[in-house]
Formats: C-alpha cells, sequence, structure tokens
C-alpha cells in the first residue's frame, strides 16, 4: 500500500512524528575528594549522560497504533502487541478466558499445518511469550533486525486471527495446561488461586479487579467455543491495539516496512469502536472491603498470608510513586524474616510485588510461615514493620535517603530496565497503549529526578498504613484433599512433527551474529589476575562482574565458606570507595559449585567507583567477631529454608548426581553451625588471590581508562607466596550401570509433583563441546514438551539445560511440574523419551530445530551487559578461549546427529537420577505402576 495514499486516507504520525527523546541525568551528589591516590574517587553520586531514544509513532484508519523506537546496540528488533483486554475483560462466570485465548494464539495455525510457535522459530525468533494481567494481554517475540518484514508478517496474522484452525482436542488440552499452571504457581511459590483470593479481599464486590487473572478451575471449566469468539470479535480489533517496534531499525522508513507487511484489513477504517486514552487526573482507588483478615485453603506448601493494599492506577504521569513506595516497602518489611531483629521465627520469607492497573494497582506483600502458629502474631510483627517506612518519611530523614540513595537506585533500575529489550519494550508498549502518549513512559524517568520528598511522603502515608491492609491466611488442605482440583482430561493431539528446515551455519549466523567480544581487550596482570574490558554502545550502563574460582567444590570446609560468603564484610580502609547505593548501584553475591562472584550493576559513568568496590571485596574480605556474631541468626534462616520441601529435594539431587564427587557437596544449616570463623578466614585466603580470580567489565566505557583503573586498584595485589589456587576437580565420568535412582520427597496433598531429572554427560573439555551438550539437552526438552505439554497437556512447560562446571563436569537437568493424576504417563514417557534418544540417533529435522533453538537462546543472553559479562565469566572459569565465542554460531553448525547420539547414550545408559516432590503415597503407586519402584 503506498504511503501517499495512506496519507490521503488520513494517516497520521501523532502531533510530531518523530521525537529524539532526551533525558538529562545529572550527578545526584557531589563526588567528594579521594584519600586513595588510584584514578577511582573515594565517594561518587549517580554519573549518567543524556539518554536520547529516538522515537517514531504511526496511528492508522483503523485506530491501531504504532510506536517504534531505535536501539542498535543489537542487531535485533522486538515486536510488543497490545491487546487492550484482560482478566477485567473477562464476561463474569468466565474467568480466565483472555489468559487462555493468550495460550491459544501461540497455537494457532493461521496459514494452515504450522503452529503459530513453529512459523515464529522458523522466522528466526529468538524469544518469544505473553503475559495477560488485570487491563491488557501482551504479545512479544524478539529475532534478527534482517527479519522484521516476516515477523511483521506474522504477527498481523495473529491480529487478525489469533485463535484459527483449532480442533476441538487441542482447545482441550491446552486448558489442562491452563490448569497446571494454576496449580503450579500455587505449589512453587508463585501465584495462581491465591492471587485471586487477595484481589477479592482488596477489592469490593463487584469491582472488575476482584477476580482472578488466571480463573479458577470452576470458570475455566466453563469456556466454550463460542465464549472465545465472542471475546476475540469484542477485544481483538485494530482499533484496542498498540504495537510497539524497538530495535536496530530506521525510522525513516519504518513507516513503509509496516503497511507493507501489515495486512491492509488491520490499517484501514473500520467500524469498530476505538478505546479511548485513560483520564487525566489519576482516581482514587476504590475503597476495600470491611473485612481486614480472612481465611482459606489453597494448593500451598505451608501455611502463607498475604497482605494487600490498593493504590492509585498505574500507567501516567505519577505511577512513579506507587513504584518507589513498593520498592520502600519491600526492602522494609522483609526485615521481619531475617537478622538480629527476627523474633517471629515462624516467619520463613517476606516477598513484595506491585500489581499495575489502568483504574487501580495494588501492593503485596507475601508471608510464608513454617507451621503457622500464631498467624496474627505474625501479621501484626510484619505490619509493625511499617513504622520503619513511616520514620524514614520525616523531611530531613527522607530527603537524605530517598534523594539520596534510593532515588538514585530508582533511577539506574529504570535505565536498566531500558537496556532489557523485552521489559523495555512492553512497558513502553503498555505506557503508549493506555495513555495513546509514547512520551509518557520516558517522562517517569524525569519525574524520579525531580521527586520532592514531601509529595512522596504524603503518598505514602495515605495509601500503606495497617489500617487500609486487607490480609488472608491460606493453609494447606488438610488430610491428602485437594482444593478445587479438577483432574486433567484424557485428550491427547497429535504431535507437531518436526517440519524440514534448512539449519546451516549462514542461517545460525543470521540468527546468532557474533557478539564481537573477540574486540575486547584481554589481558592477564603480573599478578595472574585475568581481566576482559569490553565496550557496548547505546546504554549508560556498565557491568563490573569478579569471578572467584572455586565455589563449593574446592572448599575443605563447606559450611564455613557458606558463612564466609554470608557473614564475611570489606574492611573499612581509609580510602574505600563508599556503598553502591550511593550511586545507584546493586551489587549481588553470589555462590555456585564452582565458583564465587561479585557483580555490580550501575551508570558507565561510576565504573570506576564501580571497579574500586569489586577489587575491596576480591582484597580486603574480612570475619571479625561482630561480623560471626550473626552466625545463629543465618543459621536459623537456613533451618527454615531446609524445612521447604523442595529447598532439600534440590540439595539431595545434587549430591545423589555427583555423589563422589567435590561438586555434589552443598552445606547445610548443620554444616554452618559447626564452622568456626578461623576456616572462614581460611576460606577467603585460599580462594581471594589474584591467580584464582577474574574481572569483567562491559557496558558502554571507554576501554583504555577502564584498564588504567584495573591496573590502579588490582595491579600491586599479591598473594603470599605459599598460597596457591584451589585444585581444579577432575572431571565427573557418565556411570554405566544403567537404571533410575529415585528420590522422593513429601508435600502433603499437593496437585502436582515437581519433576527434577539429571544423568552425566561426557565431559566438556572445549566450547565447541560445551555447545554440542546444549544441542543434547535442548533435544530432551522437546522431545518431553512436545508429548507432556503439547500432545497431553499435563504440564506447564519442561525446562532442560546443560550444565559444564569447572574441570569438564557436564550433565543434563531437566525440570517440571506434572498433574498427579497423570504422573504414571510423565513418568513412562521420561523414561521412553530418555531412552530412545540413547537408542538412536535423532532425525536432521528434530536436530536442526534443536540446533535452532540454541542459538537463539545464545543471542538472547547477549541483549543486556549483564548477559554478557556473565557468559565471559562463565567461559573463563570453564577453561574455554573468551574469543572463540563469536564462533559460536558455527559450533552449533558443527554438530551432527551422531555427536548427540553419544552424548545422550552416554547420559541415558547411566544412572539416571530422578527427583520428585509431592503426594508421596501418589508418588509412591505411579512409580510402582511405571516400573521404577
Amino acid at each position: 500500500m503506498h504511503r501517499s495514499k495512506q496519507v490521503k486516507r488520513g494517516l497520521r504520525f501523532g502531533s510530531a512524528g518523530l521525537w529524539a527523546i532526551g533525558i538529562a541525568l545529572i550527578v545526584l551528589a557531589t563526588a567528594l575528594p579521594s584519600c586513595s591516590p588510584s584514578l577511582v574517587p573515594a565517594r561518587q553520586g549517580l554519573v549518567m549522560r543524556n539518554i536520547e531514544l529516538p522515537v517514531r509513532q504511526l496511528v492508522f484508519p483503523s485506530g491501531l497504533r504504532v510506536v517504534a523506537e531505535r536501539d542498535a546496540r543489537n542487531p535485533i528488533v522486538g515486536l510488543f502487541l497490545v491487546v487492550g483486554a484482560g482478566s477485567s475483560s473477562d464476561p463474569p462466570g468466565k474467568e480466565g478466558l483472555a489468559h487462555y485465548i493468550e495460550h491459544l494464539a501461540f497455537r494457532s495455525r493461521p496459514f494452515g499445518k504450522s503452529s503459530f510457535r513453529h512459523l515464529l522459530e522458523r522466522a528466526g525468533a529468538g524469544e518469544w511469550n505473553a503475559s495477560t494481567s488485570l487491563d491488557a494481554t501482551v504479545y512479544h517475540e524478539v529475532g534478527p533486525a534482517s527479519e522484521l518484514s516476516e515477523l511483521l508478517r506474522l504477527e498481523g496474522a495473529r491480529m487478525l486471527a489469533p485463535v484459527a484452525r483449532l480442533a476441538p482436542e487441542t482447545l482441550a488440552v491446552e486448558l489442562d495446561v491452563v490448569r497446571s499452571e494454576l496449580r503450579e504457581r500455587n505449589e512453587t511459590g508463585f501465584t495462581g488461586e491465591v492471587l485471586g483470593a487477595l484481589q477479592k479481599a482488596v477489592f469490593p464486590a463487584g469491582h472488575p479487579y476482584a477476580r482472578p487473572v488466571i480463573g479458577t478451575h470452576a470458570s475455566l471449566t466453563s469456556i466454550g467455543e463460542d465464549d472465545i469468539k465472542a471475546f476475540l470479535k469484542s477485544h481483538y480489533q485494530p482499533g484496542n491495539m498498540t504495537l510497539a517496534i524497538v530495535g536496530d531499525i530506521d525510522l525513516a522508513t519504518i513507516g513503509g516496512i509496516v503497511e507493507n507487511a501489515l495486512p491492509p484489513d488491520l490499517l484501514r477504517a473500520q467500524a469498530s469502536p476505538r478505546r479511548p486514552p485513560i483520564p487525566g487526573g489519576a482516581p482514587e482507588p476504590p475503597p476495600p472491603p470491611s473485612v481486614p483478615f480472612s481465611q482459606s485453603e489453597a494448593s500451598v506448601a505451608t501455611p502463607e498470608i498475604w497482605i494487600g493494599w490498593s493504590l492509585p492506577r498505574a500507567f501516567d504521569a505519577d505511577s512513579h510513586l506507587a513504584e518507589m513506595l513498593a520498592a520502600r516497602v519491600g526492602s522494609q518489611l522483609v526485615r521481619a524474616s531475617y537478622g538480629v531483629e527476627h523474633e517471629d521465627r515462624d516467619i520463613i520469607d517476606v516477598q513484595t510485588r506491585l500489581v499495575r492497573g489502568k483504574d487501580a494497582s495494588m501492593l503485596l506483600c507475601r508471608v510464608v510461615l513454617d507451621r503457622g502458629a500464631h498467624p496474627k502474631k505474625s501479621l501484626a510483627y510484619v505490619l509493625d514493620h511499617l513504622h520503619l517506612v513511616e520514620d524514614g518519611l520525616g523531611p530531613r530523614f527522607f530527603g537524605e535517603v530517598l534523594l539520596g540513595s534510593q532515588q538514585r537506585v530508582a533511577v539506574v533500575d529504570m535505565v536498566l530496565e531500558m537496556e532489557d529489550l523485552v521489559k523495555h519494550g512492553e512497558t513502553r508498549a503498555l505506557t503508549t497503549h493506555f495513555t495513546q502518549n509514547p512520551l509518557t513512559y520516558t517522562r517517569s524517568l524525569a519525574k524520579v529526578l525531580d521527586l520532592e520528598p514531601e509529595p512522596f511522603a504524603k503518598f505514602a502515608l495515605k495509601y500503606v498504613s495497617p489500617e487500609r491492609a486487607r490480609a488472608v491466611l491460606f493453609l494447606p488442605a488438610p488430610g491428602g484433599d485437594r482444593v478445587n482440583a479438577v483432574p486433567i482430561g484424557a485428550h491427547p493431539v497429535g504431535e507437531e512433527e518436526p517440519s524440514p528446515i534448512r539449519v546451516d551455519e549462514e542461517r545460525l549466523r543470521a540468527i546468532a551474529p557474533s557478539p564481537g567480544l573477540g574486540e575486547y581487550s584481554r589481558f592477564t596482570l603480573p599478578n595472574g589476575l585475568r581481566v576482559v574490558v569490553g565496550r557496548r554502545e547505546g546504554s549508560p550502563t556498565a557491568t563490573v562482574g569478579l569471578l572467584i574460582q572455586g565455589g563449593v567444590g574446592a572448599a575443605s570446609d563447606p559450611g564455613a565458606m557458606r558463612a564466609a560468603l554470608s557473614l564475611a564484610a570489606v574492611s573499612q580502609r581509609e580510602d574505600n570507595h563508599s556503598f553502591p547505593e550511593h550511586f545507584g548501584a546493586t551489587l549481588r553475591r553470589s555462590i555456585r559449585p564452582d565458583m564465587a562472584q561479585y557483580t555490580l550493576e550501575g551508570a558507565s559513568g561510576n565504573v570506576g567507583t564501580m571497579i574500586g568496590i569489586v577489587a575491596e571485596h576480591a582484597r580486603y574480605m574480612v570475619v571479625t567477631p561482630a561480623h560471626w556474631g550473626h552466625l545463629d541468626a543465618l543459621v536459623a534462616e537456613l533451618r527454615l529454608a531446609e524445612r521447604k520441601p523442595e529447598h532439600e529435594a534440590v540439595r539431595q539431587f545434587q549430591s545423589t548426581l555427583l555423589a563422589g564427587s567435590p561438586y555434589g557437596r552443598w552445606p547445610t544449616a548443620s554444616d554452618v553451625e559447626k564452622a568456626r570463623p578461623e576456616r572462614a578466614v581460611d576460606w577467603i585466603a585460599e580462594t581471594h588471590m589474584p591467580e584464582n580470580t577474574a574481572l569483567v567489565v562491559v557496558g558502554e566505557i571507554d576501554p583504555m581508562e577502564v584498564t588504567k583503573i584495573v591496573k590502579a586498584e588490582l595491579g600491586d595485589w599479591k598473594a603470599s607466596a605459599d598460597d596457591k589456587p584451589p585444585s581444579v576437580p577432575a572431571p565427573y565420568p557418565p556411570k554405566t550401570d544403567r537404571g533410575f535412582k529415585v528420590l522422593v520427597t513429601d508435600r502433603p496433598s499437593a496437585t502436582q509433583v515437581q519433576m527434577h531429572l539429571g544423568c552425566v554427560f561426557p565431559p566438556a573439555k572445549t566450547l565447541s563441546e560445551g555447545l554440542q551438550r546444549e544441542v543434547a539437552a535442548q533435544l530432551v526438552e522437546d522431545r518431553l514438551g512436545g508429548t507432556l505439554r503439547e500432545r497431553l497437556g499435563v504440564t506447564y512447560g519442561i525446562r532442560s539445560h546443560a550444565r559444564v562446571l569447572r574441570g569438564g563436569t557436564s550433565f543434563l537437568e531437566t525440570s517440571s511440574a506434572v498433574e498427579r493424576d497423570r504422573l504414571t504417563t510423565a513418568l513412562k514417557t521420561v523414561q521412553g523419551a530418555l531412552w530412545a534418544l540413547g537408542e538412536a540417533p535423532v532425525s536432521q529435522d528434530a536436530l536442526g530445530w534443536a540446533k535452532l533453538r540454541v542459538a537463539r537462546a545464545r543471542t538472547t543472553a547477549h541483549v543486556m551487559n549483564h548477559g554478557t559479562a556473565n557468559i565471559l565469566l562463565n567461559t573463563i572459569n570453564q577453561g574455554f578461549s573468551v574469543e572463540n565465542l563469536d564462533f559460536t554460531a558455527s559450533y552449533i553448525a558443527s554438530v551432527s546427529a551422531k555427536d548427540v547420539h553419544e552424548d545422550l547414550h552416554a547420559c541415558a545408559a547411566g544412572t539416571v537420577t530422578l527427583s520428585l516432590v509431592g503426594d508421596e503415597p501418589t508418588i509412591r503407586f505411579a512409580l510402582k505402576e511405571a516400573g521404577l519402584r
């Protein structure tokens, strides 16, 4: 369709059409003079350049709105489609319909044989998913920028016919998948029926938000084909849709590309009404029901208290207030579950979450209890921590804390979200859809910068108080009874066989282009410290990662190692670099079987200070008597965590799968309790040395300046003459005694069984062999997912990964949650699939699809700085060459059916470890029926 004709028919490019949105980010605190001779200032406020976000908007006669944003950091593009219909649009009694249609859209066959999911894969999409919220359904896909036209063509087909050519059996199986999701989200720590019950407690009867997003088992059962057709006709219209295109695109030509790729019926004027933007001025949230505390049964592992507050709506100029309030409340209420102040030992964990809506929002707090001995007392204890929020709202203290640290953290988090293509694209699309103004989203960042203490204090005190809190106590169903459980049906559909596909090196390079890591600066300091420094344009952020090789596998005393990681602190030197929150950065510490890692994310203008902080963690970690005084609190937290069935199951799985290997150990609360401070000090001395360390700096930085800073901060770091890096554990070989080692962990009354399966691959000695193992793991996921999810509908999803540890130890991990009524079928499927893959090579088409999926996963891992930093650190830790990462596509292309058959044969021919968490009598019966016990 020619551009000029469209303009004559009323095509509008917004008020200005093209914006280059600039946000002035300033230093929020003055830099203090440094006492250090290094190049790094000792203390520093947030330093960040202006952000330019070139945006173009197109509004078509049909009412369809398209907003395009250029982000040229990577040769990829993301499409984000908002349909302005979520759970609040579900007809009464049909709750969960919008979410069910979201699922069906990926099963849809708009052009005949292939499902929409396979069409996306064929087009090279590296990631896709969808979500349903209170007011919207959002679909997204990310793929090569070169395939933009094809991705738009597919998106247009979904917009016109989101549910096409689906047999009744397929509709029934996907409904079972939704039921599986509902149960999984209850029993594994997420939210399903629980969230719906809390919505009912927070919002008054009759309010659209008082109904569950995912529905109930009863409402899902009532949904029929006529309901689906009526919902689509009413809501899936161009005037109720917004499409955001974010990535490596040309804004000058995007209009013509969109017009040529999307079907004309989506662009021309239609009789269907257009949805108006939300009106200006956020209304007051509806008053909560009068009952402040209630009790219910649900599919939860242990008793849980959920607390909710209604807040003003999201998606407007003041939505940042709720975002910052949620962060502050969360940081204070979590104190009810840890530390010296942790007085209620029945509280295991406290989490907070903000649920956004166009009419109102919800702030939720989940309190996980051990036994539920005194729930009302526990509720009062958590709510009492709100005074910590209120105490911080005085003008003086609030000004120092919020504008001195919390505000900076919020700003950096928002900029880091912009670096995340998926989060950024979804937020851009949602905000534009509801306000019909692309500028609203970007202006929210400036609002945070301009925020004053007084309006925020009034907002917080008005909406989050014990009086406005509404709480529900959820108890596990007694005696193995089920709560609202509907059996999974027996209506399998025909599997979608892998269609022929051409997968060669050229195609894989297009999907997984070289990340350019070979151009990064790589050097080793005279003391043995390995360094990688790389510049990535486009976002004023940086990631600094420090790797300490060894981890649990190198610890002579794993309990002391665990205590040291939690209790050690950086010695306060005269030239210390202060704390990350002073300039809005976030520091994370993690431990794995083969490594410990310190990671800092922040503004690239603060990269020098970030390097200084991780250098302090490498060089000056100490354990003092004052630190060790908190050991009892740490042991108590670990003991509570170990009472959760899934926690103990993971520990047993790892120790069984890698029995006899140092990597099979994991410290328990008892190990930590027996630890001595001198052994913790020994672990730091044995691992925190330059020869055992690697540093990676990635982001919008000057590599030459960063190199100078690294040398200044770490060049004079010396280990003692007697210190030697920890030895590398010998690779763990596959076992030869074929069979299943089954571990059962009881979770009474659970309607699902969490399944964790693993077996040992041959050792991976090179990067190419590591990628070969990933292809093998993908084949397992494809085979099991095709049967258990797509054909039978007994699980929400299957996830398989190949793990490669330092020294070459390599193993398969596959996890899922399956319906307990169909556990026997699932166990037989797992046995048959794993042994079949080990007995004969797969077809070239199945291999091609697996390669394609591994390649796209590698591409999406490089989208953000921290993803690239983690890949670099993992590669260094595994002993592989960093420069070889640029040949990932070539290595994947070279994997043959014979290669993966040998891996899977070795894996299946040995001992397969199978961990099952759920209702033990049900599990025992299914194991017997499946011939496994």
